[in-house]
């Protein structure tokens, strides 16, 4: 019989074992209504069963009709096997039978609800119905708690099993509750499995499942169809989801296809962006192929495509209407991939092992297209972005458009077609005033190799694998009428290998990296208006190796006007443990970077050496998390004149910090906050930044090469016996030197790429304990980039530089202008290092507002000289001469004096927030004794305290103390007014309460203090 004639029923039973017409009449009579009242009763009990057969019926015909769907589609574009032909058949046949089985099924509940059916018909329906009704149905519900590496989950199953004969039905829910060190998940879906076994033995498997994912990063939708005869598979699986992340808030669809060992899947994915370097929209597209060999190696191939444009706009500084700089960066990537895996059971022993292997090769090729533009059209511009390129006029929106349109081919030829108009003498030259093209093609390939094994709750996994990479990038930009080309070749390569374990919850992992690059740059500046300009241009335009442009340089020389040649190697250890999701990470870093550049003011040598690590402990999808990395940046410039900045960054997650800038955007522009929240683009966990340091000019070089002679006072700043022996070479490497510059740069960098501690050791060598002489220390606590950017250009730049030429040009006007510009920048900055004086860690920010007052000087002075030329020749009076009359000299140092005073007294300020902060910390381990504490002092902090005012704030202090009671004496103002100075009397009291003398001899004293 059909299975599908049968369906689940309760089995008959008679009321009782007696023969009705061997009763009595009456009983006779009471026994035949009771016989009716049980064939009712029976048949009634069938109406459940039957329409839970429909259900089935129907879910079943759905999945198989999708199959069968997929397998037309596969017989149409002939990709379909003998084997999938079979299978369409029996699907065909099945699906026939289902129908027909559907059918009978709705006759028998039309029958069951007909009003006044015969008690025949219903024993006829009790007889086919009844008769192999061997069927049993089952319930169970399990949750399964897990803990392991990944962290904490919780399953919940609710299963019904219906069985009839050899048929089996199993549908589900589940429910999945995760939370590991990405944070938590819910899951929820429901599942059909079903078995048939026909009338010749012939088994058919069908499932399907559709489930719904929501976590930290989305909500994605999983729909599963598969079907299985004998040996033959075939199956689809789609997805859909809303993703976010990196900036990025699109969708994601995917869609398998698969039979008997192959598998097709295509991928697509598109959205928004926003971050720090502007807002855009991206596009991609992927597609897979993979293959099942009998002997169960899995192999696949991929290729994918994809694209993406950022736009980010600024305002030009001091321009009159306004302007702005609008950057587009368009860029299209191809990909294309090879894998390869394998897995072995051993059941018996109940272990597994697998190894796998991948190959990746990709491609891009990136425009950046920089014009200057007024407010009317930078609108315009922006305007034809958010369309998709509808309306834009440049030849950068053609590419937009074709990428919308999913045309990447098309895309990538336009891109590639801009070269022609750009990168050609014509069309630089036809290029405005500020505006800038560059193209850039990139490429690179990698392959892994991983393998490892499992079993009793044990698992290894060893993994390594290899890189290299090539970008070629030209750059066309018009400056000052003259068309400047840049080619830049860069290559890189690397290596990495490690290994991770587990055993039950616990996990660990090591991995070794490293990396290698090499560059090279050249620029040529040309003028269109030559007659070799055609010439010259065709010449440059289409190098494109590290050889073509060396033979470039050495056969036309006049052509080039600047050139780098860069190298380094850098290398990465990186160790990590995890417990029940909760994950560790420490890491390690070492890099030595070298670069040659030669201009028209001669060669250029930058060596820079730099050792970093850190921590970070991960778990409930939160992340805390310290790192630091000391730099040496050192430079030797024409005339072997050094200069360089040692540094020492830290970074920490600041929650207080997080809950502050997240009030902050929100009152200021909530729209902005909740896109980058969206987008993943605003980092929830907010970063503590700090960089401290110091820069050197050539004299600090001098007092280096002084120090290495006395190797007694060179090991002063290192007492680890890690470093001792390294520090002590390097020592003797730079006494050696002669004094040249380069090769102390070059030791003192090569210590720094190796070694921790690096950036305390050269500074204290600069400017030992108790001195303030040496070098120019500074602190960039966190958030603080602009005003670093205004300090840079105006404290460590020179501000008066554009101010002399113009006073050159006569336009006096002009230049008293752009000094009072930078007079404005010098107040906000000296008011913006104040406000947030109580970020700064070290004792930097009362020098550096002594820096800066002293460029007030020197801005003040010049505007007085200025001035009083103005006044006697008037205001197109050039400056005849650099050296100004004794009485214009004097007149201008007592302007500059009041200029300064006005600066020098914030600075004062700074170092006694400095003399607070360390105070603090002293009171508070003094406050310890009082009792109520449940630790006693720390002498080490309050010896550190004491120090940092003795050795660094105290002889910073004085010194500017000192300058400024000589600068108000030059202004006229009363000495008095000079303030705040050090309590050095409190502190050696304190510091005499303590240790039983006094830090300080003979503190100063006198009418000036």
């Amino acid at each position: 019989m059909d299975p599908y004639d049968v369906a689940p029923t309760p089995a008959t039973r008679s009321t009782t074992d007696a023969n009705p017409d061997t009763l009595p009449a009456d009983m006779r009579s009471a026994a035949g209504n009771q016989a009716m009242v049980d064939v009712r009763q029976q048949a009634g009990q069938l109406r459940l069963p039957l329409l839970e057969l429909k259900e089935q019926l129907l879910r079943d015909y759905q999945e198989r009709e999708e199959l069968l769907l997929e397998l037309e589609g596969l017989e149409e574009s002939k990709e379909i096997t003998e084997r999938g032909k079979e299978a369409k058949a029996e699907l065909t046949a099945r699906q026939e039978r289902a129908l027909d089985a559907y059918a009978k099924a709705d006759a028998d509940l039309l029958l069951l609800d007909q009003p006044g059916v015969a008690d025949g018909q219903l024993n006829e329906l009790l007889a086919r119905r009844g008769a192999t009704a061997d069927v049993a149905a089952s319930n169970q519900k399990v949750s399964k708690n897990t803990v392991d590496a990944s962290g904490w989950a919780l399953k919940v199953d609710d299963k019904t099993t219906l069985t009839q004969g050899q048929n089996t039905t199993v549908s589900g829910k589940s429910q999945k509750f995760e939370l590991g060190s990405g944070g938590p998940a819910y899951t929820s879906g429901i599942s059909s499995d079903t078995t048939e076994v026909d009338s010749e033995g012939g088994t058919t498997k069908t499932s399907s499942s559709v489930s719904n994912k929501y976590d930290t990063s989305g909500w994605s939708r999983t729909s599963e169809s598969n079907v299985e005869l004998g040996d033959y598979k075939a199956g689809t699986k789609e997805s859909f989801g809303v993703k976010r992340g990196d900036g990025k808030l699109g969708t994601e669809r995917s869609i398998t296809t698969s039979q008997t060992g192959t598998e097709v899947t295509k991928t697509s994915a598109q959205g928004v962006i926003a971050g720090p370097d502007g807002a855009g929209a991206y596009k991609s597209a992927t597609a897979g192929l993979g293959q099942t060999s009998k002997s169960g190696v899995k192999t696949g191939q991929t290729v994918g495509m994809d694209g993406k444009f950022v736009v980010d706009v600024k305002k030009v500084e001091g321009s009159e209407p306004a302007q702005y700089q609008v950057s587009l960066t368009i860029n299209l990537g191809a990909k294309a991939g090879l894998t390869g895996s394998k897995e072995w059971e051993q059941s018996a022993a109940g272990t597994n092992s697998d190894a796998s292997g991948s190959a990746n090769v990709s491609a891009s090729l990136t425009g950046t297209f920089v014009h200057l533009l007024s407010d009317e059209d930078t609108k315009k511009y922006l305007a034809a972005l958010d369309a998709k390129g509808t309306g834009g006029a440049g030849k950068e929106f053609d590419v937009i458009r074709a990428a919308a349109k999913g045309s990447y081919a098309d895309a990538q030829q336009l891109l590639s077609g801009l070269k022609t108009a750009a990168f050609s003498p014509a069309g630089a030259a036809a290029m405005a005033e500020g505006d800038s093209v560059d193209l850039e093609v990139g490429g690179t390939a990698d392959a892994k190799l991983s393998g490892g094994g499992s079993g009793g709750g044990f698992g290894l996994k060893a993994e390594g694998g290899v890189t290299a990479g090539e970008t070629l990038k030209r750059t066309v930009a018009v400056k000052g009428g003259k068309v400047v080309i840049t080619i830049s070749v860069a290559t890189t390569k690397g290596w990495s290998a490690g290994g991770t374990a587990s055993m039950e919850a616990a996990s660990g992992g090591y991995t070794h990296g490293s990396t290698s690059k090499a560059g090279e740059s050249v620029t040529f500046t040309l003028d269109p208006k030559d007659s070799h300009y055609n010439d010259d241009f065709a010449l440059i335009a289409d190098r494109a190796t590290i050889a073509d442009l060396r033979k470039l340089g050495v056969e036309h020389p006049d052509l080039i006007s600047a050139s780098t040649t860069s190298s380094g190697e850098s290398t990465s250890d990186s160790v990590t443990a995890g417990v029940a999701g909760v994950s560790l990470g420490i890491d390690e870093t070492h890099s030595l970077d070298r670069s040659v550049t030669k201009d028209e003011s001669g060669t250029t040598t930058s060596v820079t050496g730099s050792t970093g690590g850190g921590a970070s402990v991960s778990a409930l999808g939160g992340k805390l998390s310290y790192s630091e990395k000391e730099t040496a940046a050192m430079q030797v410039g024409p005339g072997n004149v050094g200069s360089g900045d040692i540094s020492k960054s830290t970074s920490e997650t600041d929650f207080g910090a997080t809950w502050d800038k997240l009030k902050e955007t929100w009152s200021k522009t909530p729209v902005g906050l909740g896109v980058g929240l969206v987008t993943g683009g605003a980092k929830v966990a907010q970063e503590k930044t700090d960089v401290a340091g110091m820069k050197l000019d050539d004299n600090d070089f001098s007092i280096i090469f002084g120090v290495a002679q006395d190797s007694k006072a060179w090991s002063k700043p290192v007492a680890s016996p890690r470093h001792f022996a390294a520090w002590q070479a390097t020592g003797r490497t730079v006494a050696a030197s002669g004094g040249d510059r380069q090769k102390i740069a070059d030791a003192l960098a090569a210590y720094a790429a190796e070694h921790d501690g690096a950036a305390a050791a050269i500074t204290s060598i600069v400017r030992s304990p108790g001195s303030a002489e040496g070098g120019k220390a500074y602190e960039w606590p966190n958030d603080m980039a602009a005003e670093k950017a205004v300090f840079d250009s105006l404290v460590d730049g020179d501000p008066l530089k554009p101010v002399t030429a113009l006073e050159t040009s006569g336009k006096n006007k002009e230049a008293l202008e752009s000094i009072d510009g930078s007079l404005k920048k010098l107040d906000k900055l000296t008011a913006g290092l104040e406000a947030k004086k109580d970020q700064f860690t070290t004792s930097a920010l009362g020098e550096m507002l002594g820096r800066l007052a002293e460029q007030r000087r020197a801005l003040a002075t010049r505007s007085s000289i200025i001035n009083r030329r103005v006044e006697v020749s008037g205001v197109d009076a050039p400056a005849v001469t650099t050296v100004p009359t004794a009485e214009d000299q004097a007149a201008g140092e007592k302007a500059g004096a009041k200029a300064a005073l006005e600066g020098m007294l914030p600075a004062l300020r700074g170092f006694e927030a400095d003399q607070t902060r360390q105070f603090q910390l002293i009171g508070a381990e003094r406050s310890k004794r009082d009792g109520f504490h449940f630790s006693s002092p720390s002498v080490i902090v309050m010896v550190t305290a004491f120090n940092e005012l003795r050795d660094h704030v105290y002889p910073l202090w004085e010194k500017a103390v000192d300058k400024a009671l000589e600068t108000a004496k030059m202004a006229g103002v009363d000495l008095a007014e000079v303030k705040p100075r050090p309590a050095k009397g409190w502190c050696n009291s304190q510091y005499k309460e303590e240790f039983g003398q006094e830090a300080f001899v003979a503190p100063r004293t006198g009418v000036d203090w």
